[in-house]
C-alpha cells in the first residue's frame, strides 16, 4: 500500500508541478530485468564513426583504442568524508577500512580497472535519510579534520587508477519534502548555477579537476535547463542517465550503449548497475561487447542500507565475476578507461577527418583536436564492391597532426 500511495505521490509531482524527468535514484527500477533488458535489443552494433570520403571510398574510424572493440567502466556516487563505526555508516571516509578497504582487494586482482567517482565535495548527512549520523562529523571536502583523508584521496588519483567528478554540492535540498537526497530538483537557473560554482569552488581548493558531473538523484529541472548550466561551468560530460531513469525517464532520449549529445554536451551512459541479478548481469556485459559499447556499471560508494547498488559481500562478489568473465572471454578486447578517457577520446575520434589525396594512391587522416590519440584503426572499404581495403592502425595521432596511409589499388583484406 505504501508504495502504492508513493508512486502516485511521484506521478502527481511529475504531472502537475513539474518534476525532472526523473523518479531518483532511491526509486528508480536500476534492477536489469527482462522489460528494461529491450534496450539491449533496440541499439544496433556501432563500432566507429563513419565518413563518406568520397564517391568510391568510405571510411570507419573505431571509437576504442586498436585492438580494443568494446569499453568498460565502473562508476560510484556519493564518495565523501563520511565514516562512522558507532552509526555502521560508511561513504568512503575511512581509507584503510570499510568500502575502501575492499575496493584494494578489487584494485590488487584487478589491476587493469579504472574507476570514476562521483564527489560529494559538501556532503549534507541528511542527503542519505540517515538518522544514525553522529553529530559533529563535518563532511567540508577541505574541513581541517579530513586533511589526511583529502591527502589519501589525491594520492589514489595520482595512481591514475581514479577520476574524480561532481556530484552536485551537497546532495541535500530541504525544499523538496519527499525528495531531499535530490539537489537540484525545482532549482532555478540562479540556484543550480550557484550550487555548481560552489562545488567547483570547492574542488579547486581542494587541489582537484573535475571535469563529469552526475545530478543527484537523477534529478534534472523539468526543461533540462541544468545540462545549459553545467555545460556553462566547463564540464566535458554529464554522466545523466540510465536506461529508465535521467534523460532516459519516460522515453529515451541518448544512447544506454555509447556516448551521445544532448543539448551540446556529451552524456556517458550507465547501463548496468552493481546489485543487478548476476545471470542478467552477465548477459548485459556481453551483449554490450557484441555491440561494441561500453560497459557503465554504477554503484553507489555505501554499506548504507536501503542505497541502492550499495557495496556488500554480494555486490563485490558479483562484480569480480564480471571481470572474470570479461578478462576470460575478451582477454585484450576491453578498454578499461575512466569517464573523462573516455569522454576525451569519444571528442577526438568525433573530430577526425580522413580524406584522398589527389592523386588517389594515399589517404589523409586528421586529428584537429588538442589530445593525442594513442591506437587509432581507420578502416577503408570500397563502396562498390562492399569490401574493406585497407585496415590501417596508427600507434599514436599525435594532437592537430595529420598521418599519411598509403593504399595499393590490389590490397584487399
Amino acid at each position: 500500500m505504501k508504495k502504492l500511495l508513493r508512486s502516485i505521490y511521484f506521478q502527481y509531482l511529475h504531472k502537475v508541478r513539474g518534476l525532472p524527468h526523473s523518479l531518483g535514484e532511491s526509486f528508480a527500477a536500476e534492477k536489469l530485468d527482462d522489460e528494461t533488458n529491450r534496450w539491449l535489443v533496440a541499439e544496433p552494433r556501432n563500432e566507429g564513426k563513419r565518413i563518406q570520403i568520397n564517391e568510391e571510398y568510405d571510411a570507419l574510424v573505431r571509437y576504442w583504442p586498436s585492438p580494443t572493440i568494446a569499453a568498460f567502466n565502473l562508476n560510484f556516487d556519493d564518495l565523501c568524508p563520511l565514516y562512522s563505526e558507532i552509526s555502521n555508516v560508511d561513504f568512503g571516509g575511512a581509507p584503510d577500512r570499510g568500502v575502501n578497504q575492499i575496493m584494494v582487494g578489487v584494485f590488487n586482482d584487478f589491476p587493469e580497472l579504472k574507476v570514476t567517482h562521483f564527489v560529494i565535495p559538501h556532503a549534507d548527512s541528511r542527503f542519505c535519510g540517515s538518522t544514525r549520523i553522529d553529530s559533529g562529523i563535518d563532511l567540508f571536502l577541505t574541513a581541517g579534520e579530513n586533511s589526511s583523508w583529502l591527502e589519501w584521496l589525491r594520492g589514489e588519483v595520482t595512481k591514475s587508477r581514479i577520476e574524480i567528478a561532481c556530484h552536485g554540492y551537497s546532495h541535500y535540498n530541504a525544499g523538496v519534502l519527499a525528495r531531499q537526497h535530490a539537489e537540484f530538483a525545482f532549482c532555478t537557473r540562479k540556484q543550480s548555477q550557484k550550487r555548481i560554482k560552489r562545488s567547483l569552488e570547492t574542488f579547486s581548493q581542494a587541489g582537484l579537476n573535475v571535469v563529469g558531473f552526475r545530478q543527484p538523484g537523477w534529478d534534472l529541472a523539468a526543461d533540462f535547463s541544468l545540462l545549459d548550466e553545467v555545460k556553462k561551468m566547463g564540464f566535458e560530460y554529464i554522466g545523466g542517465s540510465s536506461p529508465d531513469a535521467g534523460l532516459n525517464y519516460g522515453s529515451q532520449r541518448v544512447s544506454n550503449l555509447l556516448p551521445s549529445h544532448f543539448r551540446s554536451i556529451l552524456n556517458v551512459p550507465q547501463n548496468v548497475g552493481l546489485a543487478d541479478r548476476l545471470p542478467l548481469l552477465l548477459r548485459a556485459a556481453e551483449e554490450i561487447v557484441k555491440r561494441g559499447g561500453l560497459v557503465s556499471l554504477k554503484g553507489h560508494y555505501t554499506n548504507l542500507r536501503g542505497i541502492p547498488n550499495r557495496i556488500t559481500d554480494e555486490t563485490i562478489l558479483s562484480l569480480r565475476k564480471v571481470l572474470i568473465f570479461l578478462r576470460r572471454e575478451y582477454a585484450g578486447k576491453i578498454w578499461y578507461a575512466t569517464l573523462k578517457d573516455i569522454t576525451r577520446r569519444w571528442a577526438g575520434i568525433e573530430n577526425v577527418t580522413v580524406e584522398q589525396s589527389h592523386n588517389k594512391c594515399m589517404f589523409v587522416v586528421r586529428n584537429t583536436t588538442q589530445n593525442d590519440l594513442p591506437n587509432v584503426a581507420v578502416e577503408l572499404k570500397q563502396r562498390q564492391q562492399n569490401t574493406v581495403t585497407l585496415l590501417h592502425e596508427i600507434v599514436s595521432l599525435r594532437a592537430n597532426s595529420n598521418e599519411a596511409i598509403a593504399l595499393e589499388r590490389n590490397q584487399i583484406l
